[in-house]
């Protein structure tokens, strides 16, 4: 049973990737949420953990370094949840950075995609303005904001998807190198939300992998729907992680510690 005393969210993001509160923003929330445990995981990105760090001990809240990785099996794309050291991060400096250059290049050829559709988006503006790891969600936002959509899901549904014309293949690490940068470096690699993934062979697939844990709780996701992963990750000796894969504003149903962990699992994760 997870313990009311201790609450830690372990998959936040901030203004660093796809979400609108900044990481200092984020610790006042998670202050005002009595959270005593949080990372800030950014997509492909670790920029969050070095600015909150201090209003973090001066809320008495554990933050600890984090990211979401976007890593990939085949054609499919696979997100893991890096947890690490402040040592972990320097060690895996020149992987963050490969990974945001290639998202930009992404960027831009959804950006050319688009406009071979009739949309012109103005690439300079938009990489002045977006934060250090650019991705779907942005072009969304340029997209809503010029009234060419309504909201976010109908422009994946209509251009951002697979198959749709602005869509663009992730180019993210195999996931067992992936994998083992992590396990190099000294941190710990958990699958994350697999709650999402659709296709059960898929998740089979991945499930082989070395990783160290599973995102258990996720989301909105009730905790008898957690079950199944609680009991795979106890199986494999796994460990347990859990967080609300909070954007703030960008996903308002989704509300900070709306998942987490106790003082038990979170400190075998942190030992």
């Amino acid at each position: 049973m997870i313990e009311n005393a201790f609450k830690a969210d372990l998959h936040v993001h901030s203004t660093y990737s796809d979400g609108t509160l900044t990481p200092k923003e984020i610790v006042e929330l998670a202050a005002s949420c009595n959270l005593q445990g949080l990372s800030i995981t950014d997509h492909d990105a670790t920029f969050a953990y070095e600015e909150a760090k201090d209003l973090a001990e001066e809320k008495n809240i554990l933050l600890v370094p984090g990211a979401e990785i976007s890593a990939k099996l085949g054609e499919s794309s696979v997100h893991v949840l890096m947890y690490g050291s402040y040592c972990t991060l320097a060690k895996m400096q020149d992987f963050f950075t490969n990974l945001q250059e290639k998202r930009k290049k992404r960027f831009c050829m959804m950006i050319d995609a688009l406009c071979k559709e009739g949309i012109s988006l103005d690439r300079e503006k938009l990489l002045s303005t977006i934060p250090k790891s650019p991705g779907r969600s942005h072009i969304a936002n340029e997209l809503i904001c010029l009234g060419i959509v309504p909201n976010a899901k109908a422009c994946f549904q209509r251009y951002l998807k697979p198959g749709k014309p602005g869509f663009v293949k992730h180019f993210g690490k195999p996931l067992q190198e992936t994998l083992d940068i992590i396990h190099q470096a000294g941190g710990k690699a958990f699958l994350a939300h697999p709650h999402v993934i659709r296709k059960k062979s898929m998740c089979q697939a991945i499930l082989t992998f070395p990783f160290d844990g599973i995102e258990c709780f996720y989301a909105n996701f009730k905790r008898t729907d957690c079950d199944s992963w609680i009991k795979i990750a106890r199986d494999k000796g796994w460990l347990i992680s859990g967080g609300s894969d909070f954007h703030g504003n960008a996903k308002p149903g989704i509300h900070l510690g709306s998942s987490f962990i106790g003082r038990a699992d979170f400190f075998k994760i942190f030992a």
